[in-house]
C-alpha cells in the first residue's frame, strides 16, 4: 500500500508536469520527490 505522500507528491508531479516544478511547489529536493 503506497503512503499518503508518495500519491500527493505523485499527483503534484502530474499537475506540475515536471518533477522540479512538483519538488517547488512541495518544498522538497528533487531527490525527495523521485524517492517518496
Amino acid at each position: 500500500m503506497m503512503k499518503l505522500d508518495g500519491v500527493a507528491a505523485f499527483v503534484t508531479v502530474a499537475e506540475a508536469g515536471s518533477i522540479s516544478e512538483a519538488a517547488r511547489r512541495l518544498g522538497m529536493a528533487k531527490s525527495v520527490v523521485l524517492s517518496v
